[in-house]
């Protein structure tokens, strides 16, 4: 669960040397979570999105995220698979 103490949005930078699941419940109302792809990433890389609830919203590059999401990297740019 990802708390925020007011509302708003905060960016989370995602490196291609961390964790590439995520399932996060964004439990403040008003805010925001964007999982941001930081750096270089490989070409066929892939991170896995889940909002699990709150009433938050959660973004990954900017994107809205609903439910269960997965993302490749075709070494330009992101694409969303699922």
């Amino acid at each position: 669960t990802w708390t925020k103490g007011s509302a708003g949005a905060v960016v989370w930078p995602i490196t291609s040397y961390g964790d590439s699941v995520f399932i996060i419940n964004v439990a403040t109302a008003g805010s925001t979570l964007n999982l941001t792809a930081t750096g270089t990433f490989p070409e066929g890389h892939i991170i896995d999105v889940k909002l699990s609830g709150g009433a938050g919203a959660l973004q990954f590059n900017g994107n809205g995220v609903t439910g269960y999401e997965r993302w490749v990297y075709d070494g330009n740019s992101w694409h969303n698979l699922l």
